[in-house]
Formats: structure tokens, C-alpha cells, sequence
């Protein structure tokens, strides 16, 4: 794996700053799996699977961050643009899966690694199989009402599309939550957050290996407290979590 990362942070002004900020990351993985399929007797066939992969990403975000005050509500403003660019990638053309050969459960039977595989090395060529390109604006208000309750809104709005498996999706993700200080020292919370993400993809032993599937939007639903006294802490939380599922 290779990360690198830059960040540009610019107070332009008393309580105003804009930051930019780009990553970029590469990672490199040798895939070698053994697997087994068995029938209701217990007799099998041994596989084994032999390719590489290739994982590249790209994000670019830029972002203001300000305080103003309404009142005697201060407010703590955000909003940006974030652009990434992430692709998927495998050595298609020396894909190899071999038979070990067979056995059966009950009375097992070790293999060698058979002669003709090759080693595969972090510069073998590789097929683009997935290139998801994200484009999301986003702005949020925290709004601090005295020195005992908080309100945080925000919203998203993101847009995901497929170069390779061709979709295109749009959709605004709106986030809320409250924040309770009866006291100094505890913090009673409730929040609403929803998010774009990306469709998972189809593993390789799979009829429908390397298909992407269409983003979905996730939910999640939290209400909880926070104590904080002294030399100890508590949390207790309660969650709601809505995803997509996959599934064999």
C-alpha cells in the first residue's frame, strides 16, 4: 500500500478558514485461494485461484469553516465540494484456477501447489473491472444555544457514476441531531444521519463475478449519553442501521 496526502489550511479571516486537501492511494494485493466443494457424502474437489488485483483512489476536497453569531445563537458554518475517483482493477490475462484434485471429508487428502501456476508480481498487467467517479457538495450549521443545548443540520448532495458497469446516480442526504447538557459533565444525544454509498462488487468465484451493483442509500437512527467526571468516562448508545444487503 501507498498513501500520500497534501493539506493547505488558509485563515483568511478571524474565524473563517478555507482548507484544501488531496489524497491519493494505491494498493497492490497477490491473491491465492484455496477452496473446496463438497456434496452431501463428504467427497470434494479441491480448487485453487491465482490473480492479482490493483486498487487506485483519488480525493480532492476543498472546504470553508466560519462562525458567526445570531443573537445569542453562535453558529459554526461548513461547506465544500469533495471530488474522488476510485478504480478496481485485475490481472484478467493471467487469471488461473487450477484442480488440486479429490477427497473426501472424513478422510482428507493434502495437495501441492501444482507446478503451473505463476507467481504473480505487483507489476503484472491488470484489466480496469470498476471506476466509480463521486462528486459530493455538502454544508452544515451547528447552532450552540447557550452553553446546554446544541443543534447540528447539514445536508449532502452527491452524485455516483459507474464508467464501466454505466449508471449514474444522484441523491441529497440530509443529517440532524441534538445535543443536551443538563449538567456540565453529561451530554444526552439524539441523531438522524443518511448516506450515498457505493453498490458492493460480485467476488470472483461468483457466476456474476466482478459486477457492481447500484448505490444505495443508508440510514441510521442514534439516541445516547455521554458522562464525563474526573478520571472516568461513560457511553451508552442505542442505533437503528438501515443498509443494503448482499448475499450469496
Amino acid at each position: 500500500t501507498e498513501t500520500y496526502g497534501a493539506k493547505l489550511v488558509w485563515d483568511f479571516a478571524p474565524d473563517w478558514s478555507l482548507t484544501a486537501e488531496h489524497r491519493s492511494t494505491q494498493n497492490a494485493r497477490q491473491y491465492l485461494q484455496p477452496a473446496l466443494y463438497a456434496n452431501a457424502a463428504g467427497d470434494y474437489t479441491a480448487t485453487v485461484t491465482r490473480y492479482n488485483n490493483l486498487f487506485k483512489g483519488e480525493q480532492s476536497q476543498l472546504m470553508a469553516n466560519g462562525e458567526i453569531e445570531t443573537g445569542f445563537i453562535r453558529h459554526e458554518l461548513t461547506a465544500g465540494i469533495s471530488l474522488s475517483k476510485v478504480s478496481d482493477a485485475y490481472s484478467a490475462p493471467l487469471y488461473q484456477k487450477a484442480v488440486l484434485g479429490s477427497g473426501n471429508l472424513a478422510d482428507p487428502v493434502m495437495f501441492d501447489q501444482p507446478a503451473g501456476l505463476n507467481v504473480l508480481g505487483f507489476s503484472t498487467p491488470t484489466d480496469e473491472y470498476n471506476l466509480n467517479r463521486r462528486r459530493e457538495v455538502f454544508a452544515s450549521d451547528t447552532l450552540h444555544i447557550g452553553d446546554s443545548f446544541d443543534v447540528v443540520m447539514g445536508v449532502r448532495h452527491g452524485r455516483i457514476k459507474n464508467e464501466i458497469n454505466g449508471y449514474e446516480t444522484s441523491e441529497p442526504t440530509p443529517s440532524v441531531a441534538a445535543v443536551f447538557r443538563p449538567v456540565p459533565w453529561l451530554s444526552t444525544y439524539a441523531s438522524y444521519v443518511e448516506a450515498l454509498e457505493e453498490g458492493s462488487i460480485a467476488g470472483g468465484n461468483y457466476a456474476n463475478a466482478g459486477q457492481v451493483f447500484a448505490p444505495f442509500v443508508s440510514k441510521q437512527v442514534e439516541v445516547g449519553a455521554k458522562a464525563v467526571r474526573g478520571d472516568w468516562s461513560a457511553e451508552l448508545a442505542v442505533f437503528r442501521l438501515e443498509r443494503a444487503l448482499t448475499y450469496v
